[in-house]
């Protein structure tokens, strides 16, 4: 089972059920939407996909690996091919807080978000699931994604 700890106000790391750090996502400006992926596998760094598009991706080089694509309800991330998606996220109702990680139709894990103060962000919370079949990378980019969801949602709000 995962843990997602804040080690300072923009980094955000993930650690398994030893206790050991398997993944840290880490904003690399306070006021911009790039982000840095550190799992074992090396560095990736996540931006928004160019064009006029609200996708953003996790990219190894210049390639994207991951793609997320906001839906109505949620997010879908598909592999950089876009045949098959690797993982849905959909909202438990429209008004929650708690987002459902499906892969193939199952839901492996319940994720509720809850202010953190101090950073001033939403923090993820495990509320059900071990997340199986969910590697560092996959989850961490699926929090970012939905983070990222979040604060265009508030930008669309308070204009």
């Amino acid at each position: 089972m995962y843990t997602f700890l804040r080690t300072d106000k923009r980094t955000l790391t993930v650690t398994d059920a030893e206790g050991s750090v398997v993944g840290s996502l880490a904003r690399t400006k306070w006021h911009g939407l790039g982000a840095e992926i550190i799992v074992a596998k090396g560095v990736f760094p996540v931006r928004r996909m160019p064009g006029l598009t609200s996708k953003v991706a996790v990219f190894s080089g210049d390639l994207p690996v991951l793609i997320a694509e906001p839906t109505w309800r949620g997010l879908t991330i598909t592999d950089a091919s876009g045949r098959k998606p690797a993982m849905k996220m959909v909202r438990a109702h429209i008004f929650s807080g708690i987002h459902h990680i499906s892969i193939a139709d199952r839901v492996v894990m319940k994720l509720r978000w809850r202010m953190n103060w101090s950073a001033f962000q939403l923090d993820p919370t495990i509320v059900e699931g071990t997340g199986d079949g969910l590697d560092p990378l996959t989850l961490l980019f699926a929090v970012y994604a939905i983070q990222v969801q979040q604060r265009r949602a508030t930008a669309a709000a308070a204009s």
